[in-house]
């Protein structure tokens, strides 16, 4: 008995392990055949240029290659701030761009069949996973684009900041550039994914003046004006020129300005003219004239900040638009006038000439409740006394004034620093001697007096007077 059923049990396991193989295979077969022929659909969420990838595998392809073509027929737009709205346009074909389908297709995750069939993807949360398309662009002739970037280049300028209309004005820096050919490629290939607008790529000489340090030019630090006669045409008119030249220069920390180094030496072949000047002590005519109090001015607006001065010198004469020890005395090459910009930030001098005055600004941060005054103390004073000249054109006792002269004169000026109204620091700016000049009279030495003139007689009768006597 025991033997008969242990034999039906080993004759139902092998039936058993047989139904098995069996089932096995033809579900691998099942399996294998439905891979076969399985056209699935892309996970759901994959997208392409905003379009849904929601149809079979077999048809993602043709899905691609309608997008390749449609793209490399579009215009890309390569442009440069400097250059305006101005853009080169060209299509993404003519640019020489491509991409691999193929590649582009397989990055995609299909369904599983299974999955598919037990509709484990119904419910399945979709994320938006827009196709990436690795775009590869090998330009070839690019003489066009480079001819482009030649005829628009900007012309090369330096950074400005001025002071126009209540507002600080920012002029960005406009330094050597030709095109990166190199960058060509990645530039087109980027703006494809951007919109197809993109930047020109370019190589560029190092700015003195980076376009972000000068954006940090934000503030009014300090403000002086002195006036003149409008009048007075040259004296005006070089005033003005002077101050709309060195108007907007910026300095980066540590940069150091120079007035007779920036304006050169002044001539009438750079529009300056004939006006009057100090000549140590005395009034003079020369080119030029009436810009010392374009130097005077500057150094009341630096004076009114914690800048630098390096080179300061009086008049040989006080003059008339600023207090004693508050001026700034200028002639080609010597005296000058310098200074540096100690603060770690850029500044920008700004000027601002008009019809009757001058003001200049100094541009860059100004400190909170931060305030500066100066004061000045006469020390000594003195008298130059007077001067005679010899002038043989003039007459006999004529006296002509040649100069006025003026008394010699001494001050020492202070700058006081306040913050939050408490003074915080007394700056001692130093001594200013006016020299001054006697007063110069001219007169001919050698004239003689005139001879004088005879006085004709008056004639008379005499009268008989009683009581004379003849003897």
């Amino acid at each position: 008995m025991d033997t008969i059923w242990i034999e039906a049990v080993k004759k139902s396991a092998k039936i058993s392990w047989g139904l098995f193989g069996t089932l096995l295979l033809a579900g691998g077969g099942v399996y294998g055949y439905s891979e076969f022929v399985y056209d699935p659909l892309p996970v759901p969420g994959y997208s392409l240029d905003g379009l849904a990838l929601t149809m079979r595998k077999s048809a993602v392809g043709e899905v691609f290659e309608k997008f390749k073509a449609d793209t490399l027929g579009k215009d890309v737009a390569l442009g440069e701030r400097a250059f305006g709205d101005k853009t080169f346009k060209a299509t993404v074909s003519e640019f020489g761009c491509d991409f691999n389908v193929g590649e582009e297709v397989e990055k995609i995750l299909y369904r599983d069949f299974f999955k598919e069939i037990l509709k484990e993807y119904d419910n399945l949360k979709v994320h938006e996973k827009p196709v990436q398309v690795n775009w590869v662009c090998e330009p070839g002739d690019v003489t066009a684009l480079a001819a482009f970037v030649e005829k628009n280049h900007p012309k090369i300028g330096k950074a400005a900041a001025k002071y126009e209309g209540g507002k600080i004005q920012l002029t960005y820096e406009q330094n050597s550039m030709e095109l990166d050919e190199a960058g060509v490629g990645q530039a087109v290939a980027t703006a494809v994914k951007d919109g197809f607008e993109g930047t020109i790529p370019l190589e560029r000489a190092p700015k003195a003046v980076p376009d972000d340090e000068l954006e940090k030019i934000q503030e009014v630090m300090s403000s002086f004006t002195t006036k003149f006669n409008g009048g007075q045409v040259a004296r005006s008119a070089n005033i003005r020129l002077a101050a709309s030249r060195i108007d907007g220069l910026v300095l980066m920390p540590g940069e150091s300005f120079s007035f007779n180094g920036y304006l050169g030496q002044r001539t009438t072949a750079k529009g300056f003219k004939v006006a009057g000047v100090y000549v140590s002590g005395r009034h003079d005519f020369d080119v030029g004239g009436g810009i010392c109090q374009v130097s005077t001015t500057l150094y009341g607006a630096a004076l009114r900040t914690r800048l630098k001065v390096d080179t300061r010198f009086p008049h040989s004469l006080p003059v008339p638009y600023v207090p004693l020890g508050q001026d700034a005395a200028v002639s080609y090459p010597n005296p000058d006038f310098k200074v540096t910009n100690s603060f770690d930030f850029p500044i920008a001098i700004a000027a601002a000439p008009e019809k009757n005055a001058v003001t200049f600004r100094i541009l860059g941060h100004k400190p909170i409740g931060q305030e500066i005054k100066l004061e000045s103390k006469l020390l000594k004073s003195w008298s130059n006394g007077e001067k005679v000249v010899h002038d043989p054109s003039l007459g006999f006792g004529v006296r002509k004034v040649v100069d006025r002269g003026g008394s010699g004169r001494q001050v020492r000026t202070w700058k006081l620093v306040y913050e939050d109204g408490e003074l915080v620091e007394r700056i001692d700016l130093g001594l200013s001697t006016y020299r001054g000049g006697p007063r110069i009279i001219a007169v001919n030495k050698s004239a003689k007096a005139p001879a004088p003139k005879a006085t004709p007689p008056v004639e008379s009768t005499p009268a008989s007077l009683p009581g004379s006597s003849e003897g």
